[in-house]
This record gives C-alpha cells, sequence and structure tokens, in this order.
C-alpha cells in the first residue's frame, strides 16, 4: 500500500497538476489582491480598514466624479462661442501670412548666400571691373557686386527645401522650396490655416457637446459659477447668486463647496472632509487635487464656483453618482471575503510549493534523484536567468498596476473584464512558475548531494583554471624527467621523436656550421654537412615510405580486401605499432563479419524451416474446420467457435506467408522479373479492388490522376506487394471517417506511389522503428495485422533499387515508394538476388 501511495505521490500527473493548481491559485490570489489594492486606492486606507463605517463622499470614486462634472459644467456652460475662442487663441490669417513671408525670405536669402560663396563668377565690364548692381539677397537692401550663378549652382538652388511651423498651429507644418513664389506661399498658408481652424472648430463645437450631454446625467449635481469682473452668473439650477446657492443646498446634509479667484476655498458643508480634500488626488486630472483643479479650471478664468452634490444620493440609474455608489457599496461590502480568498489561495499555493520541492527529482519507479534538463544549466547562470525573469516580470507587474489602480482608463476594459489586471495575474502566476523552478531545482541538487557551488559556470571555468595550470607544471616537470633519463627513455609517440630528431638535426647543422666559420671551406665540412642532412633525408624517407604502406592498406580495409603482410617488422617503432594495430583490428573486424553472417543465415534458416513445419498441421487445421463450417450443427456456441477457429486460423496462415516472405526479402533470396510497369495503372487496380475494405472502415480512398504517367523498370508482382502493403497499412489503421490521399507522379529519375492519411491511434513512435519486423501502430495490437508488412515493402524496394521513406508529423502518417523509371535501351531481365543474408 505504500508503495501504491508514494507511486501516485511521485507520478508526472500529480506533480502537473499540483503546478498548475498553485499557478492557478497564484494568479486567483494576485486577482484578488490587484482588486483590493484598487480599491484601497479608490476608497481610502483609512476609511476601509480604520474607520468603523467607510463614507462614499471621503474617496477618490466621488472626486473624481466631482472633478469630471464641474469640468463638463466649464465646457459646456463658460467655454463661450467659437468666435470668443478663436479671437482669443488663433490670429488672423494675414498675420499668419506675414510670419509665412518672412520666414519664407529668410530661408532664400540663407540659400543664396552659400549658393554666391560656393558656384558664382564675377560680372565685369569691358575694362574688367567689377560691376556694381544690387544684392543677390531677397531680404537685403544693400548694394554689392553682381554674380552670375554656375549651371552647379543654379541646380542646387532648384533642389532647396525647408521645412516650416505655422504661427498659431505649431504643431502643423509645411514645405518651402527655393522655386515657389510669395503668391504660392500665401495660397499654402491660406490653405493649411483655413483647414487646421476648421478641425478646431469642429473639435471645439463636439467637446461642448459632449460635455453637456455628460452634465445632464449628474442628477444629483449642481453648480453655480460666477464671473467676478462682471457678476455673470451660469448655472444648471434657480440660484444666480451665491446666498440662492447656498440657501437651496442643505449644508447640514449635501456636500457642499465654494472656490472663489480671490481667497480659494471659501466655504465646505459638514460633509466635507478636510482631510480628504487636500490628500485626496484625482484620477483623471493629472495627480492634483480638487481645489488646485478648481483654481486651475475656474480661478484663472475669473470665476467663483460652487459646487453642491445633494445627500442622501436620488435613486436614479442615469446619475454617476449614483452610480459610483452603488458600485463603492458593492466593492466595499465584498472587501473581507476578498481578503479571505486571497489569504485561502496564498496558503494553498504554500502548501502546494512545499509537496512540489518535497517530491522534486523523484519519480515513480525509478530509484535515485533525476535531474531534468534545466538543471544541466550551471546553477549561476540558471539564478541569474530566474532572478532576473522574476525582476523583470515584477517591474512590468508593478508598472501595470500603476496603471491599473491610478488611471481610470476604460479601454482596457473587455465585458468589465480589466486586461490590466488579468496580465498583472498572468504575470504574477507566471513569475511563481519561474521561481518554483528555480527552487524546486536547488531542492534536487540537495537530495542528491551536488554541490551547488561546484556546478556554477564560474566554478567550472576557475577550476578548468587550476585543473589546466595544474596539468602544466606536471608536463614541465614530466617533460625535464624525460630529459634527465633520455638514454633511457622509450619513445612511442611519432611527433616526440619528431620533435627529438629535429632537435637533433638542427644541433647537428649547427655544429657543421660552427666548424665551416671556424676551418672555411674544407673537404671535411663538407663532409659532415653532407653526412648530416643525407642520414636526415633517409630517415625521413624511411618514415614516410612506411606511412605510405599504411595508407595503402587501410584503403584495402576500407574496401572490404584483406590486408596481407605489409612488413610491419621493418619500421620505425611509432609506425610499427600502428601496422600491428591496424592487422589485428582487420583480422578482428573480418571476424566479427563472419559471425553476423553466420548468425542472420541461421536466423533466416530457422524461420523458413519453421514456417514450413507449420504450414502442414496449418493447412489440416483449415481444412478440418471448413468441414465443420458444412456440417449441420444447431448449437450456437459451437457455430461461434467455429467461426473464431476460422478466422484465426486464416490470419495465422496469413503470417505465416508473411514471415517466409519477410524472410526472403530480407535475405535477398528473391527473383525479380523486371519488366516496363505503368506504375498508375497498377494503383488504380489496388485501389479499385480495396475500396469495398475501406467503405466499411467509413474511410474515402482518394487517388489523384498524374500529369505525366510514370512508367517503372521493376517487377510488377512485387511492385503490387508493396502497394498493397501500404493500402492495407492505411485501410487497418486510419482515422474512421477521414480521406486516404494516393498519389502517382513523376518525380526526376523516379516513380513515386505516396499514401496520406491520419491515423486512428496516437504514433509515439519513429519513422525507422515502424519499418522493423513485428513493430505494429497499435500499440494495444487489437488490430489484424503482423506488423511485417512496412518491412516487407522497404526491403522489395531496395532489391528493385528504388525506396521507401516513412515521415510522421502529429497523427499525420505519410509513405512514399521511389522506383526507377523506365529508360530507352532497358530490356526485360530476370534477376536472381544473391541468397547470402544482408548484415543488419
Amino acid at each position: 500500500m505504500d508503495t501504491k501511495s508514494n507511486g501516485i505521490k511521485y507520478s508526472y500527473g500529480m506533480k502537473v497538476t499540483a503546478v498548475l493548481l498553485a499557478a492557478v491559485c497564484v494568479f486567483s490570489s494576485a486577482w484578488c489582491c490587484v482588486y483590493i489594492t484598487k480599491m484601497l486606492r479608490d476608497y481610502g486606507w483609512e476609511n476601509l480598514l480604520v474607520r468603523e463605517n467607510a463614507k462614499f463622499t471621503d474617496t477618490v470614486l466621488f472626486y473624481d466624479e466631482v472633478g469630471e462634472a464641474a469640468d463638463a459644467a466649464y465646457t459646456a456652460k463658460l467655454s463661450g462661442t467659437w468666435e470668443e475662442k478663436r479671437t482669443k487663441e488663433f490670429g488672423t490669417l494675414e498675420e499668419e501670412q506675414n510670419y509665412a513671408l518672412q520666414a519664407f525670405r529668410k530661408f532664400r536669402a540663407s540659400e543664396e548666400t552659400y549658393a554666391v560663396s560656393h558656384f558664382t563668377e564675377s560680372v565685369t565690364d569691358a575694362s574688367g571691373a567689377p560691376v556694381e548692381t544690387t544684392t543677390y539677397a531677397a531680404s537685403s537692401t544693400d548694394s554689392s557686386f553682381a554674380y552670375s550663378f554656375t549651371k552647379e549652382g543654379k541646380n542646387y538652388l532648384a533642389g532647396r527645401t525647408s521645412q516650416y511651423s505655422l504661427l498659431f498651429f505649431p504643431e502643423t507644418t509645411m514645405l518651402f522650396y527655393y522655386d515657389m513664389t510669395e503668391e504660392e506661399v500665401l495660397q499654402d498658408v491660406e490653405r493649411t490655416y483655413t483647414t487646421r481652424l476648421t478641425a478646431e472648430r469642429r473639435l471645439f463645437e463636439s467637446n461642448v457637446v459632449i460635455a453637456t450631454e455628460l452634465l445632464s446625467k449628474y442628477e444629483n449635481f449642481k453648480f453655480l459659477a460666477v464671473n467676478s469682473a462682471t457678476g455673470e452668473a451660469y448655472s444648471n439650477c434657480q440660484a444666480k447668486t451665491p446666498d440662492a446657492f447656498y440657501a437651496m443646498c442643505d449644508t447640514n446634509l449635501d456636500w457642499v463647496l465654494g472656490y472663489t479667484a480671490e481667497r480659494g476655498v471659501e466655504y465646505y458643508s459638514d460633509a466635507v472632509s478636510t482631510d480628504s480634500l487636500y490628500e485626496t488626488e484625482l484620477r483623471n486630472e493629472k495627480y492634483v487635487v480638487l481645489p488646485d483643479f478648481l483654481g486651475n479650471t475656474f480661478a484663472e478664468k475669473g470665476f467663483d464656483v460652487y459646487l453642491c452634490v445633494s445627500l442622501p444620493l436620488t435613486a436614479d440609474a442615469n446619475d454617476a453618482f449614483y452610480a459610483a455608489q452603488k458600485e463603492f457599496e458593492t466593492n466595499t461590502a465584498r472587501l473581507a471575503a476578498l481578503l479571505f480568498a486571497a489569504m485561502i489561495l496564498l496558503a494553498a499555493a504554500l502548501l502546494l510549493s512545499i509537496y512540489l520541492v518535497l517530491v522534486t527529482g523523484r519519480v515513480r519507479g525509478v530509484a535515485g534523484v533525476q535531474m531534468s534538463v534545466l538543471d544541466r544549466i550551471p546553477t549561476d547562470l540558471h539564478l541569474v536567468v530566474s532572478w532576473g525573469l522574476a525582476i523583470c516580470g515584477f517591474v512590468i507587474a508593478a508598472r501595470l498596476l500603476d496603471v491599473y489602480v491610478f488611471q481610470n482608463n476604460a479601454t482596457y476594459y473587455i465585458r468589465n473584464v480589466s486586461l490590466l489586471c488579468l496580465g498583472i495575474a498572468l504575470l504574477y502566476a507566471a513569475i511563481y512558475v519561474v521561481l518554483l523552478e528555480w527552487c524546486t531545482s536547488v531542492a534536487k541538487y540537495q537530495k542528491a548531494k551536488k554541490s551547488f557551488l561546484l556546478s556554477m559556470l564560474t566554478a567550472k571555468i576557475f577550476l578548468w583554471i587550476f585543473k589546466g595550470c595544474k596539468s602544466l607544471c606536471k608536463w614541465i616537470k614530466n617533460e625535464i624527467t624525460k630529459t634527465k633519463n633520455l638514454s633511457k627513455y622509450s619513445i612511442k609517440h611519432l611527433s616526440e621523436k619528431a620533435w627529438l630528431y629535429v632537435l637533433l638535426y638542427i644541433l647537428a647543422n649547427a655544429a657543421a656550421a660552427i666548424l665551416f666559420a671556424a676551418n672555411g671551406i674544407t673537404l671535411f665540412t663538407l663532409l659532415c654537412i653532407a653526412a648530416v642532412n643525407i642520414i636526415a633525408l633517409a630517415l625521413v624517407w624511411r618514415y614516410v615510405q612506411s606511412l605510405d604502406r599504411i595508407i595503402d592498406a587501410a584503403e584495402k580495409s576500407k574496401s572490404g580486401e584483406s590486408i596481407m603482410d605489409f612488413g610491419a617488422e621493418n619500421m620505425p617503432e611509432p609506425l610499427r605499432s600502428l601496422a600491428q594495430n591496424l592487422t589485428y583490428t582487420q583480422e578482428e573486424m573480418q571476424k566479427a563479419v563472419q559471425e553476423a553472417i553466420k548468425g542472420e543465415r541461421l536466423k533466416t534458416e530457422l524461420i523458413t524451416n519453421v514456417s514450413h513445419d507449420l504450414k502442414t498441421p496449418l493447412t489440416s487445421i483449415i481444412s478440418y474446420v471448413d468441414l465443420l463450417k458444412k456440417c449441420d450443427i444447431q448449437n450456437t456456441d459451437a457455430q461461434k467457435y467455429i467461426s473464431v477457429l476460422d478466422e484465426k486460423s486464416i490470419r495465422l496462415k496469413r503470417l505465416i506467408e508473411d514471415l517466409v516472405e519477410a524472410s526472403k526479402a530480407s535475405s535477398g533470396a528473391v527473383t525479380l522479373n523486371k519488366m516496363q510497369v505503368n506504375l498508375y495503372e497498377l494503383a488504380t487496380q489496388a485501389v479499385g479492388e480495396m475500396e469495398d475494405g475501406f467503405a466499411e472502415r467509413n474511410l474515402q480512398l482518394v487517388l489523384n490522376e498524374p500529369k505525366e504517367v510514370p512508367v517503372i523498370f521493376a517487377d510488377s508482382q512485387k511492385t503490387w506487394r508493396v502497394i498493397d502493403n501500404l493500402l492495407s497499412n492505411a485501410r487497418k489503421y486510419s482515422l474512421a471517417g477521414s480521406r486516404v490521399y494516393v498519389t502517382v507522379e513523376q518525380c526526376d529519375d523516379f516513380g513515386t506511389f505516396t499514401v496520406k492519411n491520419v491515423s486512428g491511434e496516437a504514433l509515439n513512435i519513429g519513422p525507422d522503428e515502424l519499418t522493423q519486423r513485428f513493430v505494429r501502430g497499435d500499440a494495444s495490437r487489437t488490430l489484424e495485422g503482423s506488423g511485417l508488412g512496412l518491412s516487407i515493402a522497404k526491403d522489395l524496394c531496395a532489391l528493385q533499387g528504388g525506396e521507401l521513406k516513412i515521415e510522421i508529423d502529429g497523427d499525420l502518417f505519410k509513405a512514399t515508394v521511389s522506383l526507377p523509371l523506365w529508360k530507352a535501351g532497358d530490356l526485360p531481365q530476370m534477376t536472381n538476388t544473391p541468397s547470402a543474408p544482408k548484415i543488419p
């Protein structure tokens, strides 16, 4: 029982389920926490958690509505007419045109100044003196010498342009060309100015309409704005003076605020909290408090403003204050539930995390701690990547939380679901998964008793440097020892002996050079130099000749020839060992090949003999079953038994025939009668014969008609067997109700036959493994078949010079048969393939 419970505890499914549940808990808890944070921001920390009863009038939500109502009142009632706004904020067209002409003339003057200094020639009279005339600069009245522009100067000026911003619409730009006239400039300015002025008017009038519509939705809101200079009053109620406005409001219950241009906050009722008035920032007004907003909106423009919100609010579905109050009441009622849910979900995530840390690395049925692919990453790199991703996630989540909490943007909502809140919760779930993976990796190192520090990349680099220095010191020490015992040292490596010979050669030539320098050209020095070089050349020739014999022997061994004695005993020591090892390797390889051939032959003979011995009793069984089927047997159970015997005996016969066929095909003991074969006709015939079988399994067989009919040079019977095996395979293993596509075409020098179908079972197997013997697509082996069809087809294709290629993409199965095309000059022939078995 304990073993079974441990197996369930360590199972992959339990771990995946725990990770998903923990991630869902973190996601849900983050969702609750985000909503709680937003509520604390909108309704106030003290208002929700410290006070006994939360007040709607002390919330950011309430002040936002007040700010929006006041802004709508100003836009709808105090912004004036379009003509007033145009006269006040935008100049006349003549002013704009004069400003543009000045900019255009400066641009031309600047370009001409540059052109004169680079692309001009002086104009002189008959005596050669310069001619005095007006200046080249359009904006100057000074006198100067005249210039004649060259062709390059004219081309330069013709292509010059300048960007210009309008005076009253600096965000709108125009483009000046040097070749433009002042009339064209004036026309462009007039066209652009008129277009922008029209757009500003449309925007102004649209804002007034929208503000008027918005103000009508504030049924519980009253305001009065008085021009402090003229005394003119604007209001959405009957009051026209401050005293009348205060008298109309219930100052004991209503939220009332008076703000004047001279004194600021003049009056506020008991419902207005001083702390909230100066500490509650408006989300939609760029983080300013309500008095600052009223000062910027009304007081700076010369208006005293008086606001009133009737309390208690009248129940009106269209009133924004009433809707905000209902939202406040609903959210505050579920605050406790959200806090409790967040704590419970975090506790559940913590418990699941502890479980995952405890069972990580343990696999059901496998002893020891199993490390994953991610655990093979150096621990310091793993640490940096995991915590780097987590920190990036925290930063992004904090930015999204700031946007969600402090900016009320409705564009981030779909059907009352906040996309920002969803994104924040998903980020925290992803951060949890990343950190959980890192924690479980650390736990695996502790369980496996592996050093976390030694698994770091930096530690490995330091160890590698340390080992390298240690090996270098050891090598230097060994070289010193070799030098001391050179006479006793037996050199077995060619590189070491080569270094020794090169050193001796250099020393010998150095000695000969010293003799030459001391005694001059003498017969003795010449003989010494000649002897040294002749000995060196002879030694090199001996090594090169021995190496050539070894290379020739290796080439013969690669082609399968046996290596004869090639004088290994007479070679120098390093090459002698190489030659002897090569001979020994070739002999052992030939022995292994012979053993493999012998084993394959015995296996083939065993299959053939057993199959032959099984045929005789099986034939008798089939005959007697046929006789029993003809007998008048009334017992229904006996009839069922006979049907089962008939079915299983025929299946056994087919299996034996397939086994014999597979043995012949794999051993190559097959006679091929090659001729011209129309591959499309052969495929059409096979498809026609098997249509009924496909229809029984509710499969639709689709055969295309090729543009060019391929004619192959192959054995028609063997090719038919290949096609039949592939179609039978598709009939047995295709998903019921799907289509099986058969394609016949000509590709380069081959004719191809392709079968594509969707498997009814999951293909958790490789293409190469499918073509092995006794391998089937259904792991349960509930369908008929021996698992030899694709193996036989592959061997028959190879014997005919073709290929069978299997491709698997998910549940899509594709088999392609490629056989050589018939060429002019190919004559029908009968080929007896070798009977020797192939080496697997």
